[in-house]
């Protein structure tokens, strides 16, 4: 057996074309088979490129609304602190208004206080001067403290005067004997030191 017997050669006689075309018909199925795959893959491949270009657009989309919304975030956070700072500055303006206003008033209140307790003083010290009533003795509006003195001058009729006491030439030891109260002093004064 030679070398080229296996396989088909030149000699017609011996030629399997039953072979040649059972195998051709093989490989035209076979370069179909290729030809509908690279026909799929070609269209897989544009479909990929679409793909690929969409996701691209939805990537700069994203990338896009992302900084849209940080940028809206950031003009909206800088718009509520200005908001607050003017509102707060307001407030600040008001709350010290109000404060001066309440300070004014009871700068106005202790003011009053200060001279209505003058008066309440004036008029506590002067009480006595600024009670009056009808003296039943002369009939005239006067002091309270002076009809009262009067009526106590009544019952004095043994009262000393500062003559009289000069009269009796008391020493300091002899008036501390006599052990007298003060109503005995300047009621009966006269009768309780000769």
């Amino acid at each position: 057996m030679g070398l080229y017997e296996h396989w088909p050669y030149a000699n017609f006689h011996e030629l399997n074309l039953d072979w040649i075309v059972k195998e051709i018909a093989v490989v035209r199925e076979e370069y179909q088979e290729v030809q509908k795959l690279a026909i799929d893959l070609e269209d897989l491949k544009s479909k990929y490129t679409e793909v690929y270009a969409l996701f691209g657009e939805l990537e700069n989309d994203f990338v896009e609304f992302k900084n849209d919304v940080s940028n809206e975030f950031n003009d909206l956070q800088n718009e509520y602190d200005h908001r607050f700072t003017q509102q707060s500055q307001q407030i600040n303006n008001q709350f010290t208004t109000l404060e001066n206003h309440v300070n004014s008033i009871l700068s106005g209140f202790s003011a009053q206080l200060i001279a209505m307790d003058i008066k309440l003083d004036n008029a506590l010290h002067n009480l006595a001067q600024t009670l009056t009533m009808y003296n039943p003795f002369t009939g005239i509006e006067e002091p309270m403290a002076n009809v009262i003195y009067q009526l106590a001058s009544f019952h004095m009729q043994d009262a000393l005067t500062a003559g009289t006491y000069d009269g009796f030439a008391l020493t300091a030891g002899t008036y501390d004997a006599k052990n007298l109260t003060a109503y005995q002093y300047d009621v009966q004064g006269s009768i309780y030191l000769p």
